[in-house]
Protein backbone atom coordinates (compact mmCIF):
# COMPACT_ATOMS: atom_id res chain seq x y z
CA UNK A 1 0.00 0.00 0.00
CA UNK A 2 1.29 3.17 -0.81
CA UNK A 3 1.72 6.33 1.53
CA UNK A 4 -0.19 8.97 0.29
CA UNK A 5 1.32 12.85 0.70
CA UNK A 6 -0.54 16.12 1.14
CA UNK A 7 -0.07 18.73 -0.57
CA UNK A 8 -1.82 22.82 -0.82
CA UNK A 9 -2.38 24.28 -3.89
CA UNK A 10 -3.82 28.03 -3.93
CA UNK A 11 -5.77 28.89 -7.52
CA UNK A 12 -6.75 32.14 -8.75
CA UNK A 13 -9.67 34.12 -10.39
CA UNK A 14 -11.01 33.81 -14.37
CA UNK A 15 -14.62 35.29 -13.83
CA UNK A 16 -16.88 32.46 -13.40
CA UNK A 17 -14.68 29.74 -14.72
CA UNK A 18 -11.85 29.20 -11.75
CA UNK A 19 -11.85 29.95 -7.96
CA UNK A 20 -9.50 28.70 -5.07
CA UNK A 21 -8.42 24.93 -4.99
CA UNK A 22 -7.28 23.53 -2.02
CA UNK A 23 -5.47 20.28 -2.16
CA UNK A 24 -4.40 19.94 1.86
CA UNK A 25 -7.94 18.02 2.23
CA UNK A 26 -8.53 16.35 -1.17
CA UNK A 27 -11.67 18.94 -1.56
CA UNK A 28 -12.67 21.44 -4.20
CA UNK A 29 -14.25 24.76 -2.11
CA UNK A 30 -15.14 26.19 -5.26
CA UNK A 31 -17.13 25.31 -7.78
CA UNK A 32 -15.81 23.51 -11.18
CA UNK A 33 -15.97 25.85 -14.63
CA UNK A 34 -19.53 27.26 -15.20
CA UNK A 35 -18.19 28.10 -18.61
CA UNK A 36 -18.02 25.47 -21.50
CA UNK A 37 -14.77 26.24 -23.65
CA UNK A 38 -15.70 27.57 -27.37
CA UNK A 39 -12.80 25.32 -28.60
CA UNK A 40 -11.60 21.88 -27.02
CA UNK A 41 -8.25 21.03 -28.80
CA UNK A 42 -6.54 19.23 -26.09
CA UNK A 43 -5.61 14.87 -26.69
CA UNK A 44 -6.13 12.59 -24.04
CA UNK A 45 -4.64 9.53 -24.16
CA UNK A 46 -6.20 6.50 -23.19
CA UNK A 47 -4.28 2.83 -21.95
CA UNK A 48 -7.41 0.60 -22.90
CA UNK A 49 -6.79 -2.37 -20.85
CA UNK A 50 -5.75 0.01 -17.86
CA UNK A 51 -9.09 2.65 -17.89
CA UNK A 52 -12.31 0.65 -17.20
CA UNK A 53 -13.87 -2.51 -17.16
CA UNK A 54 -17.10 -1.51 -19.17
CA UNK A 55 -17.82 -5.40 -19.71
CA UNK A 56 -16.70 -8.27 -17.63
CA UNK A 57 -18.04 -10.91 -20.33
CA UNK A 58 -14.89 -10.38 -22.96
CA UNK A 59 -12.07 -9.79 -19.88
CA UNK A 60 -10.77 -13.75 -20.53
CA UNK A 61 -7.82 -14.85 -17.77
CA UNK A 62 -7.69 -11.28 -16.19
CA UNK A 63 -4.57 -11.13 -13.12
CA UNK A 64 -6.08 -7.35 -11.73
CA UNK A 65 -3.47 -7.73 -8.58
CA UNK A 66 -0.58 -8.54 -11.39
CA UNK A 67 0.99 -4.83 -12.01
CA UNK A 68 2.30 -6.61 -15.67
CA UNK A 69 -1.25 -8.63 -16.56
CA UNK A 70 -3.97 -7.95 -18.22
CA UNK A 71 -6.67 -5.98 -15.98
CA UNK A 72 -9.93 -5.93 -18.22
CA UNK A 73 -10.37 -2.35 -19.42
CA UNK A 74 -12.00 -2.23 -22.87
CA UNK A 75 -13.98 0.13 -25.41
CA UNK A 76 -16.97 -0.67 -23.20
CA UNK A 77 -15.27 1.32 -20.51
CA UNK A 78 -13.96 4.39 -22.60
CA UNK A 79 -17.03 4.82 -23.66
CA UNK A 80 -19.06 4.68 -20.31
CA UNK A 81 -16.43 7.67 -19.62
CA UNK A 82 -16.95 10.06 -22.56
CA UNK A 83 -18.99 12.84 -20.55
CA UNK A 84 -16.11 13.04 -18.59
CA UNK A 85 -13.65 13.78 -21.03
CA UNK A 86 -15.91 16.32 -22.89
CA UNK A 87 -16.67 17.84 -19.26
CA UNK A 88 -12.65 17.92 -18.74
CA UNK A 89 -12.82 19.93 -21.84
CA UNK A 90 -11.11 17.30 -24.52
CA UNK A 91 -11.19 17.47 -27.79
CA UNK A 92 -9.16 14.46 -29.44
CA UNK A 93 -9.71 10.84 -27.90
CA UNK A 94 -6.06 8.95 -28.49
CA UNK A 95 -7.14 5.09 -27.67
CA UNK A 96 -3.80 2.64 -27.52
CA UNK A 97 -3.55 0.06 -30.18
CA UNK A 98 -6.60 -1.74 -30.43
CA UNK A 99 -5.42 -4.47 -32.71
CA UNK A 100 -5.37 -8.43 -31.62
CA UNK A 101 -2.38 -8.87 -29.55
CA UNK A 102 0.28 -10.82 -27.78
CA UNK A 103 -1.68 -12.43 -24.59
CA UNK A 104 1.69 -13.55 -22.30
CA UNK A 105 4.11 -11.66 -20.82
CA UNK A 106 7.99 -11.99 -21.79
CA UNK A 107 9.97 -12.34 -18.55
CA UNK A 108 8.63 -9.72 -16.30
CA UNK A 109 7.56 -7.26 -19.01
CA UNK A 110 3.65 -6.85 -19.83
CA UNK A 111 1.43 -7.98 -23.08
CA UNK A 112 -1.09 -5.72 -21.73
CA UNK A 113 -0.14 -2.10 -23.78
CA UNK A 114 -0.96 -3.52 -27.03
CA UNK A 115 2.14 -2.41 -29.05
CA UNK A 116 3.39 -6.36 -29.50
CA UNK A 117 0.69 -6.66 -32.00
CA UNK A 118 0.01 -10.83 -33.37
CA UNK A 119 -2.46 -9.27 -36.35
CA UNK A 120 -2.77 -5.56 -37.73
CA UNK A 121 -6.05 -6.68 -39.16
CA UNK A 122 -8.43 -8.25 -36.16
CA UNK A 123 -9.62 -5.97 -32.97
CA UNK A 124 -8.25 -7.45 -29.80
CA UNK A 125 -11.08 -9.82 -28.12
CA UNK A 126 -10.07 -8.32 -25.01
CA UNK A 127 -11.67 -4.93 -25.47
CA UNK A 128 -14.81 -5.80 -27.13
CA UNK A 129 -16.38 -6.53 -30.20
CA UNK A 130 -16.62 -5.03 -33.64
CA UNK A 131 -20.09 -3.66 -33.15
CA UNK A 132 -18.86 -2.23 -29.70
CA UNK A 133 -15.69 -0.47 -31.64
CA UNK A 134 -18.39 1.33 -34.27
CA UNK A 135 -20.42 2.14 -31.57
CA UNK A 136 -17.93 3.91 -29.27
CA UNK A 137 -16.29 5.76 -32.29
CA UNK A 138 -20.39 6.99 -32.82
CA UNK A 139 -20.48 8.02 -29.29
CA UNK A 140 -17.14 10.06 -29.39
CA UNK A 141 -18.18 12.09 -32.64
CA UNK A 142 -21.68 12.34 -31.12
CA UNK A 143 -19.91 14.50 -28.46
CA UNK A 144 -17.50 16.02 -30.90
CA UNK A 145 -14.80 14.41 -29.87
CA UNK A 146 -12.05 13.38 -32.57
CA UNK A 147 -10.84 10.00 -31.99
CA UNK A 148 -6.88 8.95 -32.82
CA UNK A 149 -6.20 5.57 -33.37
CA UNK A 150 -2.41 4.13 -32.52
CA UNK A 151 -0.97 2.60 -34.89
CA UNK A 152 1.96 -0.13 -35.28
CA UNK A 153 3.98 -0.22 -38.32
CA UNK A 154 7.83 -0.88 -37.17
CA UNK A 155 7.49 -4.13 -36.08
CA UNK A 156 4.72 -7.28 -34.69
CA UNK A 157 4.95 -9.15 -31.17
CA UNK A 158 7.17 -11.48 -29.67
CA UNK A 159 5.78 -14.85 -31.10
CA UNK A 160 3.36 -13.16 -33.59
CA UNK A 161 2.31 -16.40 -36.69
CA UNK A 162 3.67 -13.56 -39.33
CA UNK A 163 6.87 -14.51 -38.52
CA UNK A 164 5.63 -18.11 -39.36
CA UNK A 165 3.99 -17.74 -42.27
CA UNK A 166 5.75 -14.65 -43.99
CA UNK A 167 9.44 -14.92 -42.79
CA UNK A 168 10.17 -13.11 -45.64
CA UNK A 169 8.66 -9.80 -44.57
CA UNK A 170 11.57 -9.04 -41.86
CA UNK A 171 14.71 -8.28 -41.33
CA UNK A 172 16.22 -10.79 -39.12
CA UNK A 173 19.28 -8.81 -38.38
CA UNK A 174 19.23 -9.07 -34.54
CA UNK A 175 18.54 -6.18 -31.97
CA UNK A 176 19.89 -2.97 -32.50
CA UNK A 177 23.19 -2.46 -30.87
CA UNK A 178 24.68 1.10 -32.04
CA UNK A 179 21.83 3.63 -31.24
CA UNK A 180 23.43 5.90 -33.22
CA UNK A 181 23.94 4.09 -36.63
CA UNK A 182 20.72 4.96 -38.51
CA UNK A 183 21.04 1.74 -40.88
CA UNK A 184 21.07 -0.43 -37.48
CA UNK A 185 17.71 1.96 -35.62
CA UNK A 186 16.01 1.40 -39.25
CA UNK A 187 16.57 -2.33 -39.97
CA UNK A 188 17.34 -4.25 -36.56
CA UNK A 189 14.95 -5.29 -33.97
CA UNK A 190 14.29 -3.07 -31.34
CA UNK A 191 14.70 -5.05 -28.17
CA UNK A 192 13.82 -8.14 -29.79
CA UNK A 193 10.50 -7.38 -31.61
CA UNK A 194 10.87 -8.94 -35.19
CA UNK A 195 11.56 -5.79 -37.68
CA UNK A 196 9.08 -5.28 -40.01
CA UNK A 197 10.71 -4.70 -44.05
CA UNK A 198 8.44 -1.42 -45.39
CA UNK A 199 10.58 -1.85 -48.35
CA UNK A 200 9.03 -5.15 -48.90
CA UNK A 201 5.48 -4.66 -51.28
CA UNK A 202 3.56 -7.46 -49.21
CA UNK A 203 4.76 -5.36 -46.43
CA UNK A 204 3.88 -1.91 -47.46
CA UNK A 205 0.44 -4.03 -49.25
CA UNK A 206 -0.14 -5.50 -45.65
CA UNK A 207 0.46 -2.16 -43.70
CA UNK A 208 -1.99 0.16 -46.16
CA UNK A 209 -5.41 -2.68 -45.82
CA UNK A 210 -4.75 -2.99 -42.13
CA UNK A 211 -4.65 0.51 -41.66
CA UNK A 212 -7.06 1.32 -43.98
CA UNK A 213 -9.79 -0.99 -42.75
CA UNK A 214 -9.07 0.26 -39.51
CA UNK A 215 -9.84 3.90 -40.58
CA UNK A 216 -13.30 2.95 -42.31
CA UNK A 217 -14.28 0.32 -39.24
CA UNK A 218 -14.35 3.90 -36.89
CA UNK A 219 -14.45 6.66 -38.85
CA UNK A 220 -10.73 7.56 -36.99
CA UNK A 221 -10.07 11.52 -37.65
CA UNK A 222 -6.38 10.52 -37.77
CA UNK A 223 -3.45 8.32 -36.27
CA UNK A 224 -1.04 8.56 -34.00
CA UNK A 225 2.62 6.52 -35.44
CA UNK A 226 4.64 4.47 -33.16
CA UNK A 227 8.21 4.49 -33.06
CA UNK A 228 9.03 7.08 -35.79
CA UNK A 229 12.84 6.91 -35.61
CA UNK A 230 12.66 3.45 -36.78
CA UNK A 231 10.53 3.90 -39.77
CA UNK A 232 12.11 4.77 -43.23
CA UNK A 233 11.46 8.38 -44.20
CA UNK A 234 10.41 7.43 -48.07
CA UNK A 235 7.54 5.21 -46.67
CA UNK A 236 5.91 6.90 -44.15
CA UNK A 237 6.31 10.03 -46.54
CA UNK A 238 4.49 7.65 -49.28
CA UNK A 239 2.04 6.82 -46.40
CA UNK A 240 1.25 9.99 -45.85
CA UNK A 241 0.23 11.07 -48.92
CA UNK A 242 -2.00 8.30 -49.22
CA UNK A 243 -3.84 8.74 -46.30
CA UNK A 244 -3.99 12.42 -47.23
CA UNK A 245 -5.57 11.92 -50.71
CA UNK A 246 -7.73 9.16 -49.08
CA UNK A 247 -9.03 11.31 -46.05
CA UNK A 248 -8.30 14.68 -46.76
CA UNK A 249 -5.38 17.21 -45.60
CA UNK A 250 -7.25 17.29 -42.48
CA UNK A 251 -6.62 13.92 -41.56
CA UNK A 252 -3.87 14.17 -38.79
CA UNK A 253 -0.29 11.98 -38.56
CA UNK A 254 1.03 12.46 -35.55
CA UNK A 255 4.62 11.39 -34.70
CA UNK A 256 5.92 9.03 -32.07
CA UNK A 257 10.16 10.43 -31.99
CA UNK A 258 11.84 10.33 -28.51
CA UNK A 259 14.12 13.41 -29.85
CA UNK A 260 15.60 16.20 -27.64
CA UNK A 261 16.83 18.45 -30.97
CA UNK A 262 13.99 20.82 -32.37
CA UNK A 263 15.35 20.56 -35.23
CA UNK A 264 15.76 16.92 -36.00
CA UNK A 265 12.39 16.87 -34.68
CA UNK A 266 10.78 19.44 -37.29
CA UNK A 267 12.99 18.05 -40.26
CA UNK A 268 11.79 14.32 -39.67
CA UNK A 269 8.43 16.26 -39.54
CA UNK A 270 8.34 17.69 -42.56
CA UNK A 271 10.64 14.89 -44.73
CA UNK A 272 7.77 12.01 -43.31
CA UNK A 273 4.80 14.27 -44.36
CA UNK A 274 3.53 14.20 -40.63
CA UNK A 275 0.72 16.61 -39.65
CA UNK A 276 2.17 16.63 -36.15
CA UNK A 277 5.07 15.47 -33.99
CA UNK A 278 5.44 15.08 -29.85
CA UNK A 279 7.27 18.03 -28.33
CA UNK A 280 9.72 15.78 -26.63
CA UNK A 281 12.02 19.26 -25.86
CA UNK A 282 9.52 20.92 -24.01
CA UNK A 283 8.64 17.89 -22.29
CA UNK A 284 12.24 17.48 -21.17
CA UNK A 285 12.10 21.40 -19.79
CA UNK A 286 9.12 21.62 -18.18
CA UNK A 287 9.89 18.03 -15.95
CA UNK A 288 13.77 19.97 -15.33
CA UNK A 289 12.11 23.41 -14.42
CA UNK A 290 8.71 22.75 -12.61
CA UNK A 291 9.70 19.22 -10.89
CA UNK A 292 13.69 19.88 -10.90
CA UNK A 293 14.11 23.81 -9.98
CA UNK A 294 15.83 24.28 -13.42
CA UNK A 295 16.31 27.79 -14.91
CA UNK A 296 13.21 29.30 -16.55
CA UNK A 297 15.73 29.79 -19.12
CA UNK A 298 15.50 26.26 -20.00
CA UNK A 299 12.00 26.79 -21.35
CA UNK A 300 13.04 30.12 -22.94
CA UNK A 301 15.37 28.41 -24.66
CA UNK A 302 12.14 25.43 -26.55
CA UNK A 303 9.90 28.59 -26.81
CA UNK A 304 12.09 29.93 -29.37
CA UNK A 305 12.45 27.11 -31.56
CA UNK A 306 9.55 28.95 -33.74
CA UNK A 307 11.70 28.90 -36.27
CA UNK A 308 12.59 25.52 -36.35
CA UNK A 309 9.11 24.97 -37.97
CA UNK A 310 8.52 27.34 -40.48
CA UNK A 311 9.15 25.53 -43.52
CA UNK A 312 6.46 24.78 -45.22
CA UNK A 313 4.33 21.61 -44.88
CA UNK A 314 1.21 19.63 -44.09
CA UNK A 315 -1.06 21.00 -41.13
CA UNK A 316 -4.52 20.12 -39.81
CA UNK A 317 -7.22 22.39 -38.71
CA UNK A 318 -7.39 20.91 -35.13
CA UNK A 319 -3.79 19.60 -34.46
CA UNK A 320 -0.87 21.71 -33.82
CA UNK A 321 2.43 21.15 -35.69
CA UNK A 322 3.80 19.90 -32.34
CA UNK A 323 2.44 18.22 -29.60
CA UNK A 324 3.22 19.23 -25.65
CA UNK A 325 3.16 16.45 -23.18
CA UNK A 326 3.87 16.09 -19.17
CA UNK A 327 3.81 11.98 -19.24
CA UNK A 328 2.85 9.43 -20.90
CA UNK A 329 3.05 5.82 -20.83
CA UNK A 330 6.74 5.57 -21.90
CA UNK A 331 7.60 7.91 -19.43
CA UNK A 332 7.50 8.27 -15.44
CA UNK A 333 4.54 10.28 -14.45
CA UNK A 334 4.49 13.82 -13.99
CA UNK A 335 3.85 13.76 -10.10
CA UNK A 336 6.42 11.16 -9.44
CA UNK A 337 9.40 13.79 -11.56
CA UNK A 338 8.02 16.23 -8.95
CA UNK A 339 8.28 13.81 -6.03
CA UNK A 340 4.74 13.80 -5.48
CA UNK A 341 4.26 17.53 -4.60
CA UNK A 342 1.34 18.42 -6.96
CA UNK A 343 2.15 22.08 -6.15
CA UNK A 344 4.96 21.68 -8.50
CA UNK A 345 2.55 19.44 -11.01
CA UNK A 346 -0.21 22.10 -10.88
CA UNK A 347 2.18 24.69 -12.05
CA UNK A 348 3.64 22.88 -15.18
CA UNK A 349 0.03 21.80 -16.22
CA UNK A 350 -0.64 25.48 -16.03
CA UNK A 351 2.31 26.60 -18.36
CA UNK A 352 1.56 23.44 -20.54
CA UNK A 353 -1.77 24.46 -21.23
CA UNK A 354 -1.16 28.09 -21.78
CA UNK A 355 1.79 27.53 -23.86
CA UNK A 356 1.86 27.26 -28.08
CA UNK A 357 1.47 24.11 -29.38
CA UNK A 358 -1.68 21.26 -28.80
CA UNK A 359 -1.32 19.45 -25.23
CA UNK A 360 -2.02 16.47 -24.38
CA UNK A 361 -2.63 14.60 -20.99
CA UNK A 362 -2.33 11.28 -20.18
CA UNK A 363 -4.85 9.33 -18.00
CA UNK A 364 -4.71 9.92 -14.38
CA UNK A 365 -2.41 12.98 -14.43
CA UNK A 366 -5.72 14.97 -13.62
CA UNK A 367 -5.64 12.16 -10.19
CA UNK A 368 -2.28 12.72 -9.57
CA UNK A 369 -1.42 9.53 -9.72
CA UNK A 370 2.06 8.20 -9.24
CA UNK A 371 4.21 5.56 -10.83
CA UNK A 372 7.77 5.70 -12.13
CA UNK A 373 9.01 3.09 -14.46
CA UNK A 374 6.95 0.04 -16.29
CA UNK A 375 4.61 -0.72 -15.11
CA UNK A 376 4.02 1.25 -12.50
CA UNK A 377 3.29 4.74 -14.38
CA UNK A 378 0.87 2.15 -16.53
CA UNK A 379 -1.19 1.55 -13.76
CA UNK A 380 -5.58 1.23 -13.21
CA UNK A 381 -6.91 4.65 -13.74
CA UNK A 382 -8.93 6.27 -10.92
CA UNK A 383 -11.62 8.01 -11.04
CA UNK A 384 -13.72 10.73 -8.80
CA UNK A 385 -13.49 14.32 -7.80
CA UNK A 386 -9.74 15.60 -7.52
CA UNK A 387 -8.16 19.64 -7.22
CA UNK A 388 -5.99 18.67 -10.19
CA UNK A 389 -8.73 17.44 -12.11
CA UNK A 390 -10.79 20.95 -11.94
CA UNK A 391 -7.90 22.80 -12.31
CA UNK A 392 -7.33 21.15 -15.60
CA UNK A 393 -10.98 22.22 -16.48
CA UNK A 394 -10.21 25.95 -15.61
CA UNK A 395 -7.39 25.41 -17.77
CA UNK A 396 -8.80 24.27 -20.47
CA UNK A 397 -11.61 26.26 -20.78
CA UNK A 398 -9.56 29.58 -20.19
CA UNK A 399 -7.68 27.93 -23.19
CA UNK A 400 -10.78 27.11 -25.37
CA UNK A 401 -11.99 30.86 -24.84
CA UNK A 402 -8.88 32.54 -25.64
CA UNK A 403 -7.59 32.53 -29.42
CA UNK A 404 -4.67 33.96 -27.99
CA UNK A 405 -3.73 31.27 -25.73
CA UNK A 406 -4.39 28.57 -28.37
CA UNK A 407 -2.98 30.18 -31.58
CA UNK A 408 -0.47 33.42 -30.33
CA UNK A 409 2.57 34.14 -32.09
CA UNK A 410 4.78 33.73 -28.81
CA UNK A 411 7.56 36.93 -28.04
CA UNK A 412 9.56 36.51 -24.93
CA UNK A 413 9.18 39.64 -22.66
CA UNK A 414 11.40 39.23 -19.95
CA UNK A 415 14.13 36.53 -18.95
CA UNK A 416 15.96 36.75 -15.52
CA UNK A 417 17.54 34.24 -13.51
CA UNK A 418 14.42 33.11 -12.09
CA UNK A 419 11.13 34.77 -13.50
CA UNK A 420 10.69 34.14 -17.15
CA UNK A 421 7.61 36.50 -19.43
CA UNK A 422 6.04 36.03 -22.82
CA UNK A 423 3.33 37.05 -24.51
CA UNK A 424 0.54 35.45 -27.33
CA UNK A 425 -0.27 37.61 -29.65
CA UNK A 426 -3.11 37.04 -32.25
CA UNK A 427 -5.98 39.46 -33.78
CA UNK A 428 -7.65 41.45 -31.18
CA UNK A 429 -6.47 39.63 -28.14
CA UNK A 430 -3.15 39.19 -26.67
CA UNK A 431 -1.93 37.10 -23.09
CA UNK A 432 1.02 37.23 -20.87
CA UNK A 433 2.30 34.26 -19.29
CA UNK A 434 4.91 35.07 -16.21
CA UNK A 435 6.38 32.36 -14.75
CA UNK A 436 8.66 33.22 -11.32
CA UNK A 437 10.61 30.35 -9.81
CA UNK A 438 12.03 32.62 -7.36
CA UNK A 439 10.96 33.67 -3.36
CA UNK A 440 9.76 37.36 -4.03
CA UNK A 441 7.10 38.80 -6.15
CA UNK A 442 7.97 40.49 -9.25
CA UNK A 443 5.97 43.54 -11.55
CA UNK A 444 5.43 43.96 -14.42
CA UNK A 445 4.56 47.62 -15.85
CA UNK A 446 1.02 48.41 -17.08
CA UNK A 447 0.21 51.29 -19.54
CA UNK A 448 -2.30 53.93 -17.09
CA UNK A 449 -4.33 54.33 -20.47
CA UNK A 450 -5.66 50.73 -20.43
CA UNK A 451 -9.06 51.00 -21.95
CA UNK A 452 -11.94 50.74 -20.46
CA UNK A 453 -13.48 48.61 -23.32
CA UNK A 454 -10.39 45.87 -22.93
CA UNK A 455 -11.48 42.67 -20.80
CA UNK A 456 -9.03 41.45 -18.54
CA UNK A 457 -8.76 37.74 -17.70
CA UNK A 458 -6.20 35.84 -15.06
CA UNK A 459 -5.26 33.35 -12.97
CA UNK A 460 -2.40 32.18 -10.76
CA UNK A 461 -1.18 29.25 -10.10
CA UNK A 462 1.06 28.65 -6.84
CA UNK A 463 1.15 31.44 -3.49
CA UNK A 464 -1.43 34.17 -3.16
CA UNK A 465 -4.10 35.51 -5.55
CA UNK A 466 -3.64 37.02 -9.09
CA UNK A 467 -3.87 40.76 -8.17
CA UNK A 468 -6.10 43.10 -9.46
CA UNK A 469 -4.95 45.06 -12.60
CA UNK A 470 -3.42 48.27 -11.78
CA UNK A 471 -0.90 50.54 -12.99
CA UNK A 472 1.42 47.64 -11.58
CA UNK A 473 0.78 43.96 -12.14
CA UNK A 474 1.82 41.59 -10.05
CA UNK A 475 2.99 37.81 -10.43
CA UNK A 476 2.19 35.89 -7.39
CA UNK A 477 5.23 35.93 -4.63
CA UNK A 478 7.04 32.82 -5.07
CA UNK A 479 6.86 29.51 -7.21
CA UNK A 480 4.06 30.32 -9.03
CA UNK A 481 2.24 30.78 -12.99
CA UNK A 482 0.46 33.78 -13.59
CA UNK A 483 -1.63 34.17 -16.97
CA UNK A 484 -3.58 37.19 -18.65
CA UNK A 485 -5.79 37.19 -21.28
CA UNK A 486 -6.37 40.61 -22.77
CA UNK A 487 -9.14 41.29 -25.55
CA UNK A 488 -9.08 44.73 -27.14
CA UNK A 489 -7.92 46.56 -30.12
CA UNK A 490 -5.46 44.84 -32.21
CA UNK A 491 -3.10 47.88 -32.35
CA UNK A 492 -4.10 48.79 -28.30
CA UNK A 493 -2.88 45.35 -27.56
CA UNK A 494 0.18 45.53 -29.12
CA UNK A 495 0.76 48.52 -28.44
CA UNK A 496 0.31 47.54 -24.44
CA UNK A 497 2.41 44.35 -24.95
CA UNK A 498 5.21 46.46 -26.12
CA UNK A 499 5.42 48.55 -23.05
CA UNK A 500 5.11 46.03 -20.44
CA UNK A 501 8.46 44.40 -18.96
CA UNK A 502 9.49 42.99 -16.14
CA UNK A 503 10.98 45.01 -13.41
Amino acid sequence: MRRVRTHRLHGGTLGLIVGWVLLASCRVTAPPPSLEPVVRDALYFILVDRYQNGDPSNDGSTQPLDPTGWHGGDLAGVEAHLDDLTDLGIGTVWLSPITASRQAPLDSWGAFHGYWVRDHHTLEPRFGTEEEARQLAEAMHERGLQLLLDTVWNHVGYGSPLTQTHPDWFHQRGDIEDWNDPVEVESHDVHGLPDLDQGNPEVRAYLETSTAAWIDRMGADGLRIDAVRHLPSSFLRAMSEQLRNQHGDNFALLGEHFEGDPYQLATRRQTDGLTSIFDFPMHYAMAKVFCQDASVGTLASVLSDDRAYEAPSVTTRWLEKRVTFLDNHDTPRIASVCGGDLDRVARALAFQLTTRGTPSLYMGTEQGMLGEEDPDNRADMVFGPHPLRTLIEGLLAMRGHSKALREGRGRLEHLSDDVLVYSRITEGEAALIAINQGDAPRAIKRPQDFPRTTKLQGQVIGTGPLLDPGPVIRTAPGHSVSVWVFQGDTHEVLRQMNEMRAT
